[in-house]
């Protein structure tokens, strides 16, 4: 009994870390850099250029990453690990978390390392076909986190529909969440560019915010 205060009191804590990050995230998104601006004689040199902006902005957004799993393996707790339903959803949103770490990865530090060695050894005009094969992989990963993320929102929203008080509007946020990002990826209508990959983020932190609220009041009803 004398450990239940603790463990009430980092669950709010996490609860409080989630509705954190969500607001963190859509900031370092809304300043996501992209390829194309004038100014530039190659897409090398912009790359390069943009390199501090572009690892700061992808550098945060994957500490958000982690930091969201951390908060969804504290609310596993409340959804009651022993349920295989829960331990599904967790394991789907931890591919989730890697597969947007590597998709990050990518964009923020692969890219930008690959123009800076091209330019100095003068290969600038080599920069395009490989940034085409980067930008593949990243949509790729990209795309499997989005995947992920719903279908996991799909199963946990499945079980906090079992659940009382605001734990059900957690679960109806998670199902239209997790409908829309998975189906809309699965179907092709939703399109992970910058303003898509923002949409789809912005999907997610609904629900994140849901969850976070749960925590915070501490009422799974089970």
């Amino acid at each position: 009994m004398s450990e239940q205060p603790d463990h009430s009191n980092s669950t709010r804590a996490s609860g409080v870390l989630m509705l954190g990050l969500c607001a963190l995230a859509l900031l370092f998104m809304a300043h996501h850099p992209t390829l194309g601006a004038p100014g530039y004689d190659t897409l090398a040199e912009e790359a390069a250029a943009e390199s501090g902006l572009n690892g700061l902005v992808h550098g945060m957004l994957i500490v958000i990453t982690v930091g969201f799993f951390v908060c969804l393996a504290m609310f596993a707790d409340l959804l009651n690990r022993n349920y295989f339903i829960t331990r599904a959803g967790l394991l789907v949103l931890g591919i989730a978390t890697l597969t947007m770490i590597g998709a990050a990865l990518v964009s923020g530090f692969i890219v930008p390392e690959t123009a800076r060695k091209l330019l100095a050894a003068g290969m600038a005009n080599e920069f395009e076909p490989i940034l085409r094969m980067l930008g593949a992989t990243n949509q790729t990963l990209a795309e499997t986190s989005v995947i992920a993320y719903g279908a996991g929102m799909l199963l946990w929203g499945a079980r906090l529909v079992r659940m009382n008080g605001f734990a059900r509007v957690s679960a109806l946020v998670a199902l239209i969440a997790g409908i829309i990002l998975a189906g809309g990826m699965l179907s092709g209508l939703l399109h992970l560019d910058v303003q898509g990959m923002t949409l789809a983020l912005a999907i997610m932190c609904a629900w994140f915010a849901t969850a976070g609220i749960v925590m915070v009041m501490r009422r799974d009803g089970a």
